[in-house]
């Protein structure tokens, strides 16, 4: 399938499970399996959302069953809902259903499946609204610093979400940004730190496997790395925090080629 309208989902042992966007402008899911005997390729389910209009929003969530097979739960958003749909690897397409309704127009979806939390972003005032996927409960919201998945990581091993938020300061009448972690699933406020002045954009980054700088970045409790930046002078700094205090390395950049050498990529809105 190379098809540039084509976009891999998700694969493993065989399956896979592609985006299609369609002459109309929509999209449809189709889930493959390739038969290792034959080396064709089998489409086990297919089907068309025309509801969906976000695909950077999509989260996949596969499920391995010995006895009932693959299953696969997609989630993905449009308007005012957020939606998911189950397939599986024996019976096909089984359904798609409403999970969360908000009176706002959600603009990004950030699933954490381990936990059963659903972090719902309002476009408008870029408040980020976290729901209890079970009952459904609105635990609370925080304003971010932007409206993107950029200003959003968890981690899985310390069960720890942070964010880039943005904070007002009435007494001065401006706005910063602060680095909150939150423990989850409570949702409960660990530290905040403010981000250095000075930059326009602050974004979380990938780093890339460099031996060079391995030697430097070493700490195996390592949780997430700050992209600091200032096109216009320019400027870049690279935070990785250790913990949720204060950063325990810094790398400063006076130009764009030195630090793509160093992140897999720039954020999506740069």
């Amino acid at each position: 399938m190379a098809d540039s309208r084509i976009l891999t989902l998700w694969s493993d042992q065989g399956f896979t499970l592609y985006l299609l966007q369609e002459d109309s402008g929509g999209y449809s899911f189709e889930f493959t399996k390739v038969n290792n005997e034959q080396g064709s390729t089998m489409v086990i389910a297919a089907w068309v959302q025309e509801k969906l209009k976000s695909p950077e929003n999509i989260s996949v969530f596969p499920t391995n069953d010995y006895d009932q097979g693959l299953s696969i739960d997609i989630i993905w958003n449009s308007d005012h809902f957020v939606f998911r749909d189950t397939i599986n690897s024996n019976e096909g397409f089984q359904s798609s259903t409403v999970v969360l309704q908000t009176k706002f127009f959600i603009s990004i979806v950030y699933v954490i499946w381990s936990l059963g939390l659903l972090l719902v972003g309002e476009g408008i005032l870029d408040n980020l609204h976290i729901f209890n996927s079970t009952s459904l409960k609105c635990l609370g919201y925080i304003t971010l610093q932007q409206n993107s998945k950029d200003s959003l990581c968890f981690d899985r091993h310390t069960a720890t979400l942070w964010c880039l938020v943005q904070k007002y300061d009435d007494l001065t009448k401006s706005r910063t940004t602060h680095l909150n972690c939150y423990r989850l699933p409570e949702f409960q406020l660990f530290s905040s730190s403010p981000m250095p002045r000075g930059f326009s954009n602050y974004h979380f980054v990938r780093l890339k496997e460099n031996p060079g700088e391995k030697k430097q970045i070493t700490s195996p409790t390592f949780t997430v790395t700050v992209l600091c930046l200032n096109e216009l002078v320019p400027n870049y700094q690279l935070l990785h925090f250790v913990g949720p205090k204060k950063p325990y390395y810094k790398q400063k950049f006076q130009d764009l080629n030195s630090l793509l050498r160093q992140i897999v990529q720039l954020p999506r809105n740069n």
